[in-house]
């Protein structure tokens, strides 16, 4: 089985890289799409279209961080709204 973990950043998915890296029996493949809906979806796209994951995994902050949800907790989105492209300026 070919999966996929994919993030915008490689901080967001820095642990789970070493763990991966310790355990030679996985075979995972990593892609960091970049930060917001167009970079991921060009990533994504092309990655999917060339090598035929058979299962895809999103991993990350999904551009929002709340004060009650720990870091690291898993979760299932039920719903999404796209705010902006990910994008904050100062």
């Amino acid at each position: 089985m070919r999966v996929l973990l994919c993030a915008a950043t490689e901080m967001e998915i820095g642990p789970t890289l070493q763990v991966l890296s310790l355990k030679e029996e996985h075979t995972v493949d990593i892609l960091i799409t970049g930060v917001g809906l167009a970079a991921c979806t060009y990533a994504l796209t092309k990655e999917v279209a060339t090598n035929r994951p058979d299962a895809v995994l999103q991993a990350g902050v999904a551009g929002t961080l709340l004060i009650d949800q720990p870091l690291a907790e898993v979760v299932v989105v039920e719903s999404e709204t796209i705010g902006d492209l990910g994008v904050q300026e100062a």
